[in-house]
């Protein structure tokens, strides 16, 4: 394994440093590039999907996205599972995958998550993206994924 170089960041302004542009708000169509099982530090088990843009939709605004390559974003949309039976939030965040998984027209009748999670990868999508504030700097925006569904 090799050594890691800092001498390029080191000679980095602090002042020259930009954060990264936001992704305007809109519909962004894409594909599924890769799913993953995770756990949180507090032990919540989720599916993580990776998705990749392909291009920007009518209602996304073309100046604001004029210095963004979206080709080189990519987006995450996670499902969470096993926080403990009787959860609300755990039984809608299910629904919302089963959901998911048949608008991407995978087949899930007598199919466990197993199964259909797999066929969910390169399937195309339709993304929604949102804007929001950072509460704890005003300055700040992040886009997030809204509702993601097969084109």
């Amino acid at each position: 394994m090799s050594e890691v170089d800092f001498s390029k960041l080191l000679a980095k302004k602090v002042d020259d440093t930009k954060p990264p542009p936001v992704l305007p708000a809109g519909t962004y169509e894409g594909l599924v590039e890769k799913f993953e099982f995770k756990t949180t530090q507090k032990g919540a088990g989720f599916v993580n999907f990776t998705l990749k843009l392909i291009s920007a939709k009518d209602d996304v605004d073309a100046e604001e996205l004029k210095d963004i390559n979206i080709t080189q974003k990519k987006l995450f949309k996670s499902f969470f599972f096993d926080m403990g039976e009787g959860l609300d939030w755990q039984t809608r965040s299910e629904n919302e995958l089963a959901e998911f998984l048949k608008s991407l027209g995978i087949s899930t009748q007598g199919k466990g998550y197993g199964e259909t999670i797999p066929e969910a990868q390169n399937a195309p999508v339709i993304i929604e993206v949102t804007n929001r504030l950072n509460p704890k700097n005003p300055e700040e925006t992040f886009s997030e994924v809204g509702k993601v569904q097969g084109a």
